[in-house]
C-alpha cells in the first residue's frame, strides 16, 4: 500500500485537501487499530498506510477523516483551509509574484489571526521578509508550511475571533 501511495499520489497534480475514510487499515488518519505480527489487535493508535504517506509527502495539505467532517467546527476548519490552500496554490500556477503573496496573505492574516494568535504574530515578520529572498519558491513553500502550521488548531477560543472581528471591522476593539 506505501508502494501503491509513493506511485499514485504524484499523479494526483496540485492537491488542495484530501479527504480518508476513518478507521481504514489503509487510509485512517488516526487510531487505526494496529494489530501484532501474530494478528493479534492492539490499541487504536496507528495511522493507515496510504495516509501515512500522503502526510509524509504533503504535510502543508489540509487532510480529514469522514466521519470527523461531521462535526461542524472540524468542517469548517477543513473548508476554510481548502479553499485557502487552492487560492495559494493557483497563485503558483498562474506565476507567483511578491506582489501577489502580499495580497494573498493581507486577504488571510485574519484567519491566521483567528487560529492562532501567536503564530500571526510570527508570520508577519516573515512576510514582510519576502523582499529579501531571491527564491521566490522557497519564500512560497515556507510560507505554506508556517500558514498551515497555524490553521490546523482548530477548537478556537472566543477571544482570539473577537480580535479577528475587532481587526476587521465587525466588532468595536471595546469587545476585546
Amino acid at each position: 500500500m506505501a508502494d501503491f501511495a509513493d506511485e499514485y499520489l504524484p499523479r494526483l497534480g496540485e492537491l488542495s485537501g484530501f479527504i480518508v475514510c476513518a478507521k481504514s487499515p489503509s487510509c485512517g488518519m488516526e487510531r487505526v487499530r494496529l494489530y501484532d505480527e501474530k494478528g493479534n489487535r492492539g490499541r487504536k493508535e496507528g495511522v493507515g498506510l496510504f495516509t501515512g504517506v500522503l502526510l509524509e509527502k504533503y504535510p502543508w495539505l489540509p487532510v480529514e477523516e469522514d466521519g470527523r467532517l461531521h462535526d461542524p467546527v472540524l468542517r469548517e476548519n477543513f473548508v476554510e483551509r481548502v479553499f485557502a490552500l487552492h487560492e495559494l496554490n493557483t497563485l503558483r500556477a498562474n506565476g507567483l509574484t511578491r506582489r501577489a503573496l502580499l495580497d494573498f496573505h493581507s486577504r488571510y492574516k485574519l484567519q491566521l489571526l483567528a487560529h492562532h494568535q501567536a503564530g500571526y504574530r510570527e508570520i508577519g515578520p516573515f512576510v514582510a521578509s519576502v523582499h529579501e529572498w531571491k527564491d521566490l519558491d522557497a519564500f512560497f513553500v515556507a510560507y505554506r508550511e508556517k500558514t498551515d502550521g497555524n490553521t490546523k488548531a482548530t477548537r478556537f477560543a472566543k477571544k482570539p475571533h473577537q480580535r479577528a472581528d475587532a481587526h476587521s471591522g465587525l466588532l468595536p476593539r471595546s469587545v476585546e
